[in-house]
Parts: C-alpha cells; sequence; structure tokens
C-alpha cells in the first residue's frame, strides 16, 4: 500500500467544501452532492452512506433514477467516516474521510490501495482530479476558536500528487 502527503495549495478556508467535475473523454457529469455523498456516472452512481459506512452502487435507467442498490464495500470506522469521493482512471474510488485527516484509495473490492494524509485537516471533505494531481478539500464547520488554532490546515484546499490521473473537470455547459 502507498502513502501519500498532501500539501495545502491555498489560505482560503471554507467551512465545508465539496464540487462537481465534467469527464470530457466520457461526456458524462460527475457530482458529488455533499448533504447526499451522491456521485453520478453514466448508467450508474456511486453512494456515500456515511452513517452506515458503506459505499453502495445505483444501477440508473434512462431516466437517471437509482434502480438497483448494492453494497459495494463497507468503511471500517476506525478509518473515519466516508464523505466525498472521486473515481480515478482505474475505476477505483478515492475517498474523503471525516475526522481522521487522510484519504483512502479503494478498489472496487473494497481493499485499501492507498492514503493521503491531509495535515492539520482532521475534517476532510472530498476530492477531484486535474490530471494526475488530486485536489482535497476540509472543513473547519462547528469549529470553535481553539480548534481552528489546533487544526491550522482545516478548511484549506490540498494537493497531492499522484502515479494515476483522474476523469478530467471542465464547465458543465448545463
Amino acid at each position: 500500500m502507498r502513502r501519500y502527503t498532501a500539501e495545502p495549495v491555498t489560505e482560503v478556508r471554507a467551512e465545508h467544501a465539496e464540487g462537481p467535475a465534467w469527464d470530457a473523454r466520457r461526456d458524462e457529469l460527475l457530482w458529488v452532492d455533499q448533504f447526499a455523498g451522491l456521485v453520478h456516472r453514466g448508467r450508474a452512481g456511486s453512494y456515500i452512506d456515511t452513517p452506515t459506512q458503506r459505499v453502495d452502487v445505483f444501477g440508473l435507467d434512462d431516466a437517471g433514477e437509482p434502480v438497483t442498490r448494492r453494497t459495494a464495500f463497507t468503511v471500517d470506522p476506525a478509518h473515519g467516516a466516508p464523505d466525498g469521493m472521486s473515481i480515478d482512471d482505474e475505476d477505483c474510488l478515492w475517498v474523503a474521510l471525516w475526522g481522521s485527516g487522510t484519504l483512502r484509495r479503494y478498489a472496487p473490492s473494497g481493499e485499501t490501495l492507498a492514503i493521503v494524509d491531509v495535515p492539520g485537516a482532521p475534517q476532510v471533505s472530498s476530492c477531484a482530479f486535474a490530471g494526475t494531481t488530486l485536489y482535497v478539500t476540509t472543513s473547519q464547520e462547528d469549529y470553535p476558536p481553539a480548534l481552528r488554532l489546533r487544526h491550522q490546515g482545516a478548511g484549506q484546499i490540498f494537493a497531492v500528487g499522484l502515479p494515476v490521473g483522474g476523469p478530467p473537470a471542465v464547465p458543465y455547459r448545463g
């Protein structure tokens, strides 16, 4: 298993950051709903069910509505609570683990293939690729001043270079 460390790329801090991406190669919109943890990709979507620690996969009908659901894998609670995610070019999921200060790369089977440490930011909320750079959002949501001082990276955006890339992000055209 590989281990990486993300570095902050901005001083700007957000309460809770998430974001969409467009896969130009496949002509598909990928998006993360920060409240539902839902990622859509073409005719199937992955869903993070934070309270149950599960990553589920939905089959979608022609209207884009979920029609089938199965559990792909369960995240060990000791690793944090699964939050936002992004898919890479090898169909592995990079999952932000709230409360842990890390992301993990999961094979479709649920095996952990890599870990990214996000220093000073326990509330890792989501991630998105730009080539082989993975950008990581974090949160300082519900942090009183003392915790904001203790966790200096909270709310910042981080980046880490990886040997695998993900779908390129381009503007959504409606």
